[in-house]
C-alpha cells in the first residue's frame, strides 16, 4: 500500500488530477446519496447543489429523499 501511495504521489500532473477528480467526486457522491436534497436553510441548498455538480449527479443518481 505504501508503494502505491508513493507511486501515485510521484505520478505525473495528468495522473494526479484524474485521481483526485476520481476523489472529490466520489466522496461528493457518497454525501450527496446520504442526505436529502432540500432543506429549509439556504445555505445547506447551495452546498448540496454544489456537491450534486461536484458528484456529477446527473440522470439516476439520486439524494436520499428522492429514493423510492
Amino acid at each position: 500500500m505504501e508503494d502505491l501511495l508513493v507511486q501515485l504521489l510521484g505520478a505525473d500532473l495528468v495522473t494526479q488530477i484524474v485521481l483526485w477528480l476520481g476523489v472529490i467526486m466520489g466522496v461528493a457522491n457518497a454525501i450527496t446519496a446520504s442526505f436529502p436534497s432540500v432543506k429549509e436553510n439556504n445555505v445547506y441548498n447551495f452546498v448540496m447543489k454544489v456537491l450534486n455538480f461536484l458528484a456529477g449527479n446527473i440522470g439516476k443518481n439520486k439524494n436520499a429523499d428522492e429514493v423510492e
